[in-house]
């Protein structure tokens, strides 16, 4: 092997390395304490509102919004509807369970590269309780209880 070779497969090897490293590390800043987003989404009368920000940027938004709606609308916001969730966790909106998708898959690309895809995106859920009704209303399925447990 010539020393060319040797200096070119070196590299390559310490580009593998630094590719890996690199695709360990978040994308963005993810603590950034200046960094805010804010999406609205709205249905009839059903409305979504996510914040990329923190937990008090969000209490001020929705007593911002519970005032607009009080004194420019004269309506009222629904106590047991209106909640703050984290992304982890689910938030019901329009019979859909809402969430970030937080898999870190690592997937080639068309070029052969390594890249890091489906983190953070969002994904809609079907509830467990609406397919499996709507299974059971088709007779596609059927539900055996035994001893309390369904199976």
């Amino acid at each position: 092997m010539t020393l060319d070779k040797k200096a070119k497969a070196e590299a390559l090897k310490k580009q593998k390395q630094l590719r890996r490293a690199m695709q360990s590390l978040p994308s963005g800043e993810l603590f950034d304490p200046n960094y805010r987003r804010i999406q609205y989404c709205r249905y009839a009368d059903d409305f979504i509102i996510a914040v990329i920000g923190s937990k008090e940027d969000s209490m001020v938004i929705k007593s911002d919004v519970k005032q607009f709606l009080e004194d420019s609308l004269k309506l009222t916001m629904s106590v047991e509807k209106t909640k703050i969730t984290h992304c982890k966790d689910k938030a019901r909106f329009l019979g859909y369970d809402i969430t970030t998708n937080k898999i870190p898959s690592i997937k080639r690309d068309k070029n052969g590269i390594l890249t890091r895809v489906g983190t953070g995106m969002i994904a809609l859920y079907v509830p467990y309780e609406k397919w499996r009704d709507k299974l059971l209303d088709y007779n596609a399925m059927r539900i055996n209880v035994v001893d309390g447990v369904e199976s």
